[in-house]
């Protein structure tokens, strides 16, 4: 079915399904990223209350990268 030597498509259907199922786990990660950033922007005092340590890093690293317009 494949020929008589396999391992050229074998190796193209393989690394077609691992770039997808790494493409779905990306987009999972950057949803998950995307949500805190939400939170952060949206209910800073509730994502404080929630997750004061989160809270207390995403402050930091706000300042580092905008110094002049942290309104923190």
């Amino acid at each position: 079915m494949l020929g008589e030597d396999p391992h050229g498509p074998m190796f193209l259907i393989s690394c077609v399904i691992g770039f997808s199922l790494a493409f779905i786990l990306m987009g999972v990660l950057m949803s998950a990223v995307d949500s805190v950033i939400v939170c952060f922007a949206e209910a800073p005092g509730e994502f404080e209350t929630h997750h004061p340590a989160l809270h207390r890093d995403m402050i930091e690293a706000w300042r580092l990268v905008y110094p002049e317009e942290c309104g923190f």
